[in-house]
């Protein structure tokens, strides 16, 4: 075990511990917020250019676009989603009938949507499970939020052995300590290489292996901390997004229909299908911290997903589980095969205010409650897509 901020437990663990409950629990209701799969970089060829020695590679697709080694991965962990959720008895065997217990939303990007669609097709295959969306090109408020992008800290600090490996890799001192945002992008840039199964000189031109890799991606995650987990930015982008879980999951606890809550009563699963952003927004909101294999802390690499499991005992009592759950790099460079015997790597998260991992309903509805900021949250029908 290791300790976070204020001496939270955080266990790493796989889908299925043990809870801290006496009573046998039985899962009742997911939330899988998770990020879109494996892009191609969203700055064109040319900018990239400026900031290296040689050409980057080709990813085969535009700007900003899924891969098609990106969909791959999106569909293994829609396989392994599948599995889980039949292993725990959520979803039932019979043809499609699960299905129809699940509601799936996505932002309007290309890379959003076909993730949604890779993931869904997996996780129910042949059933046809629609990925709900606002219209393309139209700005959805769910994922983008209703209160801009906040006032994020200037003059950040760029940590110099990091920048040092980052301009190793780039083949010279291409990228100055005032850059923070360009040493944030193409540290992430270089992950989506190695998670795009690149190698020889495609793979940071021979410079880059996975253990300069993490080391590099902190640039990224630094970068996140202040301009997206910091809680004057995190409320106004985040409030809306956590405003409509939390209702969701109060539907599903209550069995009745509640405003603002995506799909309908009855609902086993809602999968939302976003950005990075969305997942550095509440989990600064939440005060959350994970650390996974090969990522440095809070790092969210594609297919990352922060999960909410809404767990009934037999006195009829719910508690929920926080998750933060995605494939290691060396998973998403050699495309892994996924299973409850050789899962992504998942990590238990102890909400702050809850008195155990599996925390209790009316504290976790607390919680959420006050970091949610009224005044960005939209909780009228036009979410029910």
């Amino acid at each position: 075990m290791k300790l976070r901020r204020g001496s939270a437990v955080i266990a790493a663990v796989i889908f299925g511990a043990a809870t801290a409950l006496a009573a046998p629990l039985h899962l009742k209701y997911v939330v899988i917020v998770s990020r879109h799969g494996v892009r191609a970089p969203t700055w064109t060829a040319e900018r990239l250019n400026r900031y290296s020695a040689q050409p980057w590679p080709d990813f085969g697709v535009p700007p900003g676009y899924l891969t098609a080694h990106g969909r791959a991965l999106m569909e293994l962990l829609g396989g392994y989603y599948r599995e889980w959720l039949l292993n725990e008895g959520l979803l039932g065997r019979e043809a499609c009938a699960g299905a129809r217990r699940v509601y799936a939303r996505a932002d309007t990007d290309e890379r959003t949507l076909e993730s949604g669609r890779a993931l869904a097709e997996a996780l129910a295959p042949g059933c046809g499970i629609a990925v709900h969306s606002a219209d393309r090109g139209r700005k959805d408020e769910l994922f983008s939020g209703t209160g801009g992008r906040g006032t994020p800290a200037r003059g950040m600090l760029v940590a110099p052995a990091a920048l040092d490996e980052l301009n190793t890799v780039l083949g010279g001192q291409r990228v100055p300590a005032s850059e923070a945002g360009a040493a944030s992008s193409l540290a992430e840039d270089l992950l989506l290489e190695y998670a795009n199964g690149f190698s020889g000189k495609d793979l940071g031109w021979g410079r880059l292996n996975e253990r300069n890799l993490e080391r590099i991606l902190g640039l990224h995650a630094d970068y996140a901390e202040t301009t997206r987990r910091a809680p004057e930015v995190a409320r106004p982008r985040g409030s809306n997004l956590l405003a409509h879980v939390l209702a969701s999951m109060e539907q599903a606890a209550s069995g009745k229909a509640t405003s603002g809550a995506l799909g309908k009563p009855g609902d086993a699963v809602l999968i939302l299908m976003g950005h990075d952003t969305n997942i550095s927004n509440l989990s600064g909101m939440l005060g959350i911290w994970w650390h996974l294999p090969g990522y440095p802390a809070n790092e969210t690499p594609p297919g990352g997903a922060l999960i909410f499991s809404l767990w009934q005992d037999s006195a009829g009592r719910h508690v929920v589980r926080t998750q933060y759950l995605a494939q290691t790099p060396g998973q998403m460079h050699d495309a892994t095969p996924l299973d409850l015997s050789a899962p992504p790597a998942t990590e238990n998260i102890l909400v702050a205010g809850c008195a155990a991992a599996d925390c209790e309903w009316s504290a976790f509805d607390r919680i959420l409650k006050k970091a949610i900021d009224p005044r960005f949250a939209m909780m009228d029908d036009h979410h029910q897509m």
